[in-house]
């Protein structure tokens, strides 16, 4: 863990990488949740404000 703190430009990019891994395993079962949340006729307002 030392290693990590010596060098701050390395300790940024390898924690920007882990929260970059992390949203791709979320995104997916967040973006499939959606339907369960919204009724089918009010689903393209919160489809296109996830895209935006």
């Amino acid at each position: 863990m030392h290693l990590l703190w010596a060098d701050p430009p390395w300790s940024l990019l390898i924690f920007t990488f882990l929260i970059g891994c992390g949203t791709a395993v979320n995104n997916p079962d967040w973006q499939t949740s959606v339907r369960d949340m919204v009724l089918r006729q009010d689903l393209r307002v919160p489809v296109l404000a996830q895209l935006a």
